[in-house]
């Protein structure tokens, strides 16, 4: 196999594969090439005289690195619904820049398409810096509570590589309204093993605990800023289940700050 800079005539590689073989890889230690950098690349037929001869047709390939692509906010297994999404895209070769995108929103239950934004243009104006990128999109049809979703999105860049994202979970978020459930949220200092036991539990023994399914946040706010801001410290999903739990042990807090926790 021969290969050489798109750039000018000159040999750079000369790989010799062994026996023939329908598809090989090159060994890393034989070459390092470039991302971004188009090569030309040939078969030639090597026989036991070390005669070379019975060339290919010459090709042109670019290798590139591999594209990281996501969604933000968004993590793997379930999340809450969301109406705007925003999918990221980031590559290590600045030649290899988003063309197009597309969102799709799949019901999980029967595999049909819900949503999907259609291939759209993307807008290179709104690019972070050359090797990062994002799009976003508005979803407007409603998910049915109570029901799973998952949503992808995909992008094809000005080369053709087409790249998507995992599917990530998605579920209309329900109201953890704990009062309607008779039941109530509840933080515990334990000054001896220093940390904070949030949970929630009946209001009494003979209370009427209702079901509940969604994907929630576990948030908390501290006297260090003022109780200014809200932090997400976990997350957890309920089907159809009753809301009787630990929700976290929180080890992180400090001594001489007041906090706040909410769901």
């Amino acid at each position: 196999m021969l290969l050489d800079g798109f750039k000018g005539n000159v040999l750079t590689h000369y790989i010799k594969t062994g026996t023939p073989a329908a598809e090989f890889q090159i060994p890393k230690n034989q070459f390092n090439p470039i991302a971004g950098q188009f090569y030309k690349a040939q078969i030639a037929f090597i026989d036991s005289n070390n005669t070379t001869g019975y060339f290919s047709d010459v090709t042109i390939v670019k290798f590139t690195s591999t594209p990281v692509v996501g969604i933000a906010d968004l993590v793997e297994g379930s999340n809450s619904a969301q109406y705007v999404y925003t999918g990221t895209y980031e590559t290590e070769d600045v030649t290899e820049k988003v063309y197009s995108y597309q969102f799709d929103i799949y019901d999980v239950e029967t595999g049909t398409l819900h949503d999907t934004s259609g291939v759209m243009i993307h807008n290179s104006n709104t690019d972070i810096d050359r090797g990062k990128s994002f799009d976003t999109w508005t979803s407007y049809k409603t998910l049915i509570n109570e029901r799973q979703y998952s949503i992808c999105y995909k992008i094809t860049t000005i080369n053709g590589l087409t790249i998507e994202t995992a599917a990530y979970g998605i579920m209309a978020v329900e109201t953890l309204d704990l009062v309607s459930r008779n039941t109530e949220f509840i933080a515990t200092l334990h000054e001896d093993d220093a940390y904070v036991h949030v949970h929630i539990m009946p209001k009494d023994v003979d209370a009427n605990i209702k079901a509940i399914t969604g994907n929630f946040i576990l948030v908390r706010a501290s006297s260090e800023d003022g109780f200014g801001s809200w932090n997400e410290i976990h997350r957890f999903t309920l089907i159809n289940n009753y809301p009787l739990m630990t929700l976290w042990k929180d080890f992180t807090v400090q001594q001489g700050y007041s906090y706040k926790y909410a769901v």
